[in-house]
């Protein structure tokens, strides 16, 4: 298991927590659908974390730690109408006749996102989106569900899901970007352009 990113970033971006910085090359979308990341207080400082970088580009989108002792988080107060919860389930969801206009993201590790689905009372009655298993994609960490994907991914699927693919595509090409960025920080490989 990897560590924390160290605290002075080692010179990486303090927005994008990447070298060189990926903020140049972030899209501003607007997409109809509300994503809230419901975020697990470990996954606050892990250069890996992908929601850090979807956030980026969805300036309509929000982000909520999860588990600080000293700043408890309301889940009640993040459901809206319409709002849905991303979980997997067996099957994938199919499309609905109105698309969800709020998606709640738990993230962080498979384990700790279950954890925070069991404990949140409030999360569990509200409507299920389940996605299918994603393309072969590069990754930053292994996944232990045949079906697992990162934060990103998941968001960009739950825009799919909603009816707006323009959002969907350009996720995935920032999630792609910032995939390359993050492996030639551990030396896996280059960036084009860098020596």
């Amino acid at each position: 298991m990897r560590s924390r990113t160290a605290e002075d970033l080692g010179g990486r971006c303090p927005r994008c927590y990447l070298l060189p910085c990926l903020c140049p090359e972030v899209p501003t979308l607007q997409p109809r659908l509300e994503v809230v990341v419901i975020r697990h207080f470990l996954e606050a400082l892990k250069g890996t974390n992908s929601a850090r970088w979807a956030m980026l580009a969805l300036p309509n989108s929000q982000v909520h730690e999860y588990g600080l002792l000293d700043a408890p988080l309301k889940v009640n107060e993040l459901v809206t109408p319409d709002t849905w919860v991303l979980f997997p389930m067996a099957e994938p969801t199919p499309a609905p006749a109105v698309p969800p206009r709020r998606v709640l993201m738990l993230d962080g590790s498979w384990t700790q996102a279950r954890r925070m689905f069991q404990r949140i009372p409030s999360l569990r009655g509200l409507p299920k989106l389940s996605l299918p298993p994603p393309p072969m994609r590069p990754r930053l960490r292994s996944e232990h569900l045949e079906s697992g994907m990162s934060t990103m991914e998941a968001i960009a699927a739950a825009y799919d899901f909603a009816g707006e693919p323009q959002v969907s595509t350009a996720l995935i090409e920032l999630y792609l970007k910032a995939v390359d960025r993050a492996q030639a920080i551990r030396g896996r490989r280059t960036v084009p352009g860098q020596s």
